[in-house]
């Protein structure tokens, strides 16, 4: 049983075999009565020339950008979002120069399929902290960790990175709080998950 799945890859087209995937993963966590399946994927390399990649285009999934490390959205892994996530919120956080070899930190990688694992890394860790501190209800948990819940969280702990609909995540965003303002934060962002419902 996984609560996330990060999947660094993409193509131009639906692929029906991962569409049904998903679908089934999270319709058999709804029928066994648990929390759903938060699934992340990367947006895709190549800027402004394509739109967003499936499955990361798919209604079901969190779509990862790349930026640098100070937040900077890089164009070229910050595509445009197909027409039905227009005018959502576009989440990013670093995906340039990561180190990618702990035996040798002058290997590095960039792009998107490095951004999503980190963003979905972020995620996870936040998921932890509010299993381990007992400070929320198993209802409360339970809406956190569904694609639209941690949406609104993201939304709640992430900075604008420019007038546009961007949005900068990283792990301090939500670590820099004290216990009492963390606990607030998430309820605060499912109180709003709750309006929208």
């Amino acid at each position: 049983k996984v609560d996330i799945i990060t999947m660094s890859f993409g193509f131009p087209f639906k692929v029906r075999e991962i569409e049904n995937a998903i679908a089934d993963a999270n319709r058999g966590r709804r029928d066994a009565g648990q929390t759903e399946v938060v699934f992340f994927a990367a947006a895709n390399n190549d800027g402004a020339n394509s739109e967003e990649l499936f499955p990361a285009s798919h209604e079901t999934v969190i779509s990862v950008r790349g930026t640098d490390h100070t937040g900077a959205f890089i164009n070229k892994f910050s595509p445009k979002p197909r027409p039905q996530k227009a005018g959502g919120l576009l989440y990013g956080t670093l995906g340039q120069n990561v180190p990618y070899n702990i035996g040798d930190a002058g290997v590095q990688a960039s792009g998107c399929s490095v951004a999503t694992p980190i963003m979905a890394s972020i995620v996870a860790a936040i998921m932890q902290y509010v299993k381990y501190t007992g400070s929320l209800g198993e209802e409360t948990r339970a809406r956190l960790q569904t694609k639209e819940g941690v949406v609104q969280l993201l939304e709640h702990i992430s900075e604008k990175e420019d007038a546009g609909n961007r949005r900068y995540v990283a792990p301090w965003m939500f670590f820099r709080w004290h216990d009492t303002e963390r606990v607030a934060a998430i309820v605060y962002a499912l109180s709003k998950l709750e309006r929208h419902m």
